[in-house]
């Protein structure tokens, strides 16, 4: 869902290193039971914690709730604006996020850009990762809503199939990936 430089770093690192492995990257958003359900894939990045599982933390990342900076939401403060949250399009990037719960419309998007672009065209909020929205918050053309828990943080996790074979290049991904995160 999110993958920020840090993750992105880390994976170009090993593709560097290991020029003979090739690599397929999809982004995809998975429900909980979609991921336990995945048998295709070597590596799963998740913002869902799933012990059996044994998740390897890759990072933490701190979203904002937002909107277009003329929206109606944009005037109210704390339980007023969560109130009337709950009358407005929220624009998701998961399919099992809780700030969908009690939703008028929920609006399920693949990516934050689309995410912004939807919000930037005046419908709806969104809680987006500030990594990824500071230079649109920057240019005004999305505005961080006023609440008294204006940010929430994430992590997220890396899964390793459990019916991958663990060859020479995935245990050095997974070397990588550990010892950059400080595991």
């Amino acid at each position: 869902m999110y993958v920020a430089d840090p993750f992105l770093n880390k994976i170009s690192q090993f593709i560097k290193q290991n020029k003979q492995y090739d690599i397929n990257i999809y982004r995809n958003s998975l429900s909980k039971s979609e991921i336990l359900a995945q048998k295709e894939y070597d590596l799963i990045v998740s913002p869902y914690y799933i012990k059996s599982l044994q998740p390897i933390v890759l990072e933490s990342i701190t979203t904002t709730l937002v909107s277009h900076p003329d929206s109606p939401l944009q005037k109210l403060q704390d339980e007023e604006l969560l109130q009337e949250l709950q009358k407005h399009s929220c624009i998701s990037l998961s399919p099992d996020s809780p700030d969908t719960d009690n939703q008028a419309q929920v609006i399920q998007v693949g990516s934050v850009e689309t995410a912004i672009s939807l919000i930037q065209h005046g419908l709806g909020y969104a809680r987006l990762p500030l990594i990824f929205i500071q230079d649109e918050l920057n240019k005004k053309t999305i505005k961080q809503l006023i609440t008294h828990k204006k940010e929430k943080e994430y992590k997220f996790y890396l899964y390793l199939n459990k019916n991958s074979f663990i060859n020479e290049n995935l245990q050095s991904l997974l070397s990588t990936i550990s010892y950059s995160t400080n595991i």
